[in-house]
């Protein structure tokens, strides 16, 4: 059954995809208010009194600084995202060491051993993908691919994980359905328990559009 847990977790993200739309259309919407008004010729911006930080437009204030707020935020949330997913590849280098978890036991808690078995499967994922163009387009077909970019530390550190899924997972998830809205902001912790989440991730997989 579903948890309280994991329909908070759904709700957020279904909120979270919200959020950064309205992001997107307020961002294009003060450029367009920046640059013309509805026939054609430049808006004229009238202060709010004393006010320097708002401009009155058709009897509406806007915020001068909205846009600048959105991207600050935005670095602010990538380096969270960047830290937290460090975090994640530095856990496994700890746990290989260690040799904790049956996963980790052939690597006789040798990192180099780790590292250059994840270089292997990473030069095998991209051999794959420059041989098969039309995946390549899947990939870049969902607008927030992009943001798989800070998470680039944890999707290393579990590329041998990754490799036998990478084109049901292009398939189901990294396409114009863009289900990777819901995804990315729990991206880390789905990395760090792959090891529980694998064996049922063709299921999830399968059934991605009605989860």
């Amino acid at each position: 059954p579903t948890s309280e847990r994991d329909m908070m977790i759904a709700r957020a993200a279904k909120l979270r995809q919200s959020i950064v739309q309205q992001q997107d259309e307020l961002i294009t919407l003060e450029r367009k208010i920046a640059c013309c008004s509805d026939d054609g010729e430049t808006t004229n911006l009238i202060p709010t009194g004393t006010n320097t930080n708002h401009l009155v437009i058709s009897g509406i204030s806007y915020s001068l600084y909205s846009s600048a707020s959105v991207v600050n935020n935005l670095v602010i949330r990538l380096t969270k995202t960047f830290r937290s997913s460090s975090n994640v590849f530095l856990r496994k280098i700890d746990r290989v060491q260690k040799q904790v978890g049956p996963n980790n036991q052939k690597y006789e808690g040798k990192v180099g051993a780790y590292l250059f078995y994840e270089l292997l499967s990473g030069l095998r994922i991209a051999s794959k993908l420059a041989t098969e163009p039309a995946q390549i387009t899947k990939l870049l077909s969902d607008p927030r691919t992009p943001t798989l970019v800070p998470h680039a530390p944890a999707i290393l550190a579990r590329l041998d994980k990754l490799e036998a899924h990478v084109r049901p997972i292009i398939k189901g998830v990294l396409n114009d359905r863009q289900h990777l809205a819901s995804i990315e902001p729990y991206l880390d912790e789905i990395l760090e328990r792959f090891d529980d989440i694998e064996p049922h991730l063709p299921w999830i997989l399968e059934n991605i559009d009605a989860l």
